[in-house]
């Protein structure tokens, strides 16, 4: 019967002496219904010690990542590394992002993006002041990129493939650093080109060669003091996206350690 399965199920001592307890306050309330009280307070307790292991366990989880996530840190901290990125994508999160979130992932040390299509800086208007060893005159912030390409070790160009070459906003953007060009022909003051470069191109339509945009972002790169410059371009977007383009992003992957090796 339903009561002797009860009783069989209720058999350790801690459960009797539950049941006698209530038994003793309650004397009216029948022998069943305080066998089944019993039995789902024993449920309970049993749900209670599981959901406790589990939140323990979460908790080791978390401490694990926790300190994993504070060694890489440190790691990080430590390594002097800093990398600045242009992007003249306009696109927040297309195929041009996509590369540069893989490169982001594995180099090391600090990142920092300038983004073409919303910055408000001016195009160079050949004034021709740097010409005299002034440096550029337009004061919009150019000044601070200046101090940010000579702090960095790794420099970055991503972009793009318009009509085979660099979006207009970022080629906007690097005419500035013709104030760079004079002052390394005029006075010899220019940068040493000990720094990393990296190109990121992405294309799709009929576009089906990089190597214009490539030739002008070498130009840009060493004129900016890049010595070591490697490219990646994921071509045929339309058909397969940079995010899928296995060989694409194995090169953006390997340049990143690279350049973790080079200057860590």
């Amino acid at each position: 019967s339903e009561v002797s399965v009860l009783q069989e199920n209720a058999s350790p001592r801690k459960f009797r002496q539950q049941r006698q307890g209530i038994l003793l306050f309650f004397p009216d309330i029948p022998w069943t219904f305080v066998t089944l009280m019993c039995l789902e307070e024993k449920r309970w307790r049993k749900k209670s010690r599981l959901t406790r292991e589990e939140e323990n366990c979460g908790k080791r989880k978390r401490l694990v990542y926790w300190k994993a996530n504070r060694r890489l840190r440190a790691r990080e901290d430590g390594c002097r590394v800093y990398t600045l990125i242009f992007n003249g994508s306009p696109r927040r999160a297309g195929d041009t992002s996509a590369l540069i979130q893989v490169f982001c992932r594995e180099i090391r040390g600090q990142v920092e993006q300038i983004d073409a299509y919303r910055s408000t800086l001016s195009p160079c208007v050949d004034c021709r002041r740097c010409a005299g060893g002034g440096g550029c005159v337009i004061n919009d912030g150019m000044q601070e990129i200046y101090e940010k390409v000579e702090k960095a070790q790794v420099l970055v160009l991503a972009s793009p493939l318009y009509f085979s070459t660099l979006t207009g906003p970022l080629l906007a953007l690097c005419s500035r650093f013709q104030a760079l060009y004079m002052a390394r022909r005029n006075q010899g003051s220019g940068w040493e080109q000990t720094k990393g470069g990296l190109v990121l191109l992405t294309g799709g339509g009929s576009t089906k060669d990089p190597s214009c945009a490539f030739r002008t972002s070498r130009i840009i790169l060493r004129e900016m003091g890049a010595g070591e410059i490697r490219q990646v371009a994921s071509i045929g977007t339309d058909h397969l996206p940079a995010g899928e383009d296995e060989e694409a992003l194995r090169q953006a992957v390997a340049a990143a350690r690279e350049f973790n090796t080079l200057f860590a």
